[in-house]
């Protein structure tokens, strides 16, 4: 997740906030009924991400670095280019042993991973066949009136999504923005991971979120025509964001990644 500071406005006056945007969604899983809210702060290039409540694990992106932080511990790990670089380098050699055990997985095993992570594994015969159709259908989704889209790999679906156009949303566009940075990032951090299918994954992702052409207000996953997973739009504002939002809190103790001990 690229991230970048905003360049500081004449016109802002030392101390003031500028509006921010702040979503508000909704994470249904379908097969057991479960819900939980994810909240998404944005501004001045920065996001702040709160699942569940204020005691519950948050994300923060600023400054090239996602913040993962624990109120309930006070500690928080840091994960920039450098650190995901050292990882992979622990990740790497066990990924190739991963990647040999795939090879002998039976075909059920690899249909029900492939279905799972959205992509093929090493050794599959050939590529899905993979399309973003674009569709007539609409839906109104918290007051807005959206567009779906669906994802189909060899025509089955695999994913669907009611778009909004970025300036439809007050602050939208600046979620959207962010979180294409965000996505650069995570690729670029994926890079250094030895195992194409896992980067495969994360294109294609990336992929997704580009061509739909707005911001996803309500989005489903689907495993063999039954949706698994749906997330939908509650609210999105524009207000001021204090910046000690996108800041790690005070007294707290950062926390290395654990060596994984596989490095040579």
């Amino acid at each position: 997740m690229l991230i970048r500071l905003a360049c500081c406005s004449l016109l802002v006056v030392a101390g003031s906030a500028q509006a921010g945007t702040v979503l508000e969604m909704i994470n249904r899983d379908l097969t057991n009924n479960s819900e939980s809210i994810v909240k998404t702060f944005a501004q001045d290039g920065r996001m702040r991400v709160e699942t569940g409540g204020p005691q519950d694990t948050l994300v923060i992106f600023r400054d090239d670095t996602i913040y993962t932080v624990d109120p309930k511990k006070k500690t928080y790990i840091a994960m920039d280019r450098a650190t995901m670089q050292k990882l992979a380098s622990q990740l790497n050699p066990a990924l190739k042993m991963i990647q040999e055990q795939m090879k002998t997985m039976s075909p059920e095993q690899r249909a029900q991973i492939e279905r799972m992570t959205g992509t093929k594994l090493p050794g599959s015969e050939k590529e899905p066949a993979r399309e973003i159709r674009k569709t007539t259908r609409t839906g109104k989704v918290a007051g807005y009136s959206c567009t779906y889209s669906e994802v189909l790999e060899d025509g089955v679906l695999q994913h669907e999504a009611c778009v909004v156009p970025p300036g439809d949303l007050k602050g939208s566009k600046e979620l959207y923005d962010v979180g294409l940075k965000v996505g650069t990032l995570v690729k670029d951090m994926m890079a250094s991971v030895d195992a194409p299918w896992v980067r495969q994954m994360m294109d294609r992702q990336m992929e997704n979120f580009s061509e739909l052409g707005g911001l996803p207000v309500l989005t489903r996953t689907f495993d063999e025509g039954k949706p698994l997973h749906e997330s939908t739009m509650k609210s999105i504002r524009s207000e001021p964001i204090a910046a000690s939002q996108f800041d790690i809190p005070a007294g707290y103790q950062k926390q290395d990644l654990p060596n994984l001990g596989m490095a040579r």
